[in-house]
């Protein structure tokens, strides 16, 4: 099993805002939570889509299986840094020998 990202690198904390339900009136619920020791650094890629428009990326997230606080990403959650608002992309689920390593979000 590979070592995890150290603590020394996973140096920002982000908000995570999450659709989970709909409510009796159709209004969407949606949960927060806060999440300690990633890492986001600005992303200089831009991908394109299936119609071959550009995505252009803003930041790179790293979560650590390990080290990172509990959080379940899914493809069009919002995350909070620093005040600027992102949703997520693409999620890039990178593995060690065994099991899950790292996760790599990547953020429009």
């Amino acid at each position: 099993m590979s070592r995890p990202i150290p603590l020394n690198l996973l140096i920002h904390t982000i908000s995570h805002s999450a659709v989970t339900g709909v409510d009796k009136y159709g209004n969407e619920t949606v949960t927060t939570a806060t999440v300690n020791h990633v890492r986001l650094e600005p992303s200089q890629q831009t991908a394109l889509d299936s119609y071959g428009e550009a995505k252009d990326d803003k930041y790179l997230l790293f979560w650590d299986r390990v080290n990172s606080g509990s959080a379940t990403f899914a493809k069009g959650d919002k995350v909070t840094f620093s005040g600027v608002v992102l949703t997520i992309r693409e999620i890039f689920m990178a593995y060690d020998e065994k099991s899950l390593h790292h996760l790599e979000i990547y953020l429009t």
